[in-house]
């Protein structure tokens, strides 16, 4: 009898600890990592979750000479494919937690008069997805996830 009281009180525990786990930590820091490999050239193969990272699609010579001259140098380079001209885009990026669930969002800032969510669309039909999270990624934020939750339940005892 007295087992089922001490693993009773270990699940009641381990409950309480996952209901109060904030969910925006993750979305933030999966929001950062889109942008990282983003900046670094790399995108998703496939534009699908869990697949692994692969270089963006090469930039055509014309539009390299277009950017020489016009480019943001503190975020890109001519030559290198990031989806970054200005860095308006990547910079837009945001975690937000919906109906339980952690979700990286775009923000709808610019001026210009382009919106942020039909230059992903863009680039994806261009095969440069990168709007997703890679398999290593996703490794990455569960074993985050489950580092707090641990670090969680020690405190609790």
């Amino acid at each position: 009898m007295a087992k089922k009281n001490v693993f009773r009180s270990i699940l009641l525990g381990i409950e309480r600890t996952i209901k109060g786990y904030s969910l925006r930590d993750v979305a933030d820091s999966a929001a950062d990592r889109i942008r990282k490999r983003t900046r670094l050239g790399y995108g998703v193969q496939d534009g699908k979750r869990g697949n692994p990272r692969e270089k963006l699609k090469e930039l055509s010579e014309e539009y390299v000479k277009y950017r020489r001259g016009r480019i943001n140098r503190a975020v890109a380079r001519p030559k290198k494919s990031n989806l970054s001209f200005t860095g308006k885009l990547l910079d837009a990026l945001y975690g937000k937690v919906i109906n339980g669930k952690a979700v990286v969002q775009v923000k709808e800032n610019r001026k210009d008069g382009v919106k942020n969510r039909d230059i992903i669309k863009g680039q994806a039909e261009q095969g440069r997805h990168f709007f997703e999270l890679t398999d290593k990624e996703v490794k990455g934020l569960r074993s985050e996830i489950k580092k707090d939750l641990i670090k969680a339940l020690r405190k609790r005892k």
